[in-house]
């Protein structure tokens, strides 16, 4: 059951992220940039200075 349980979860998340991304795709309020950039959501980037 617990096994059963985490495949549920999973299932759940993953339809959860697709279907929010097809509706904001849908409305016009992606950003494919920013979706597409591998760096986006970082602290930072790999080209910016140390602090």
């Amino acid at each position: 059951d617990r096994l059963l349980d985490m495949t549920r979860t999973a299932v759940n998340i993953t339809g959860d992220a697709t279907v929010t991304t097809i509706v904001a795709r849908s409305e016009g309020q992606l950003d494919l940039d920013v979706f597409n950039d591998p760096e986006a959501g970082t602290l930072y980037s790999a080209s910016s200075s140390s602090p």
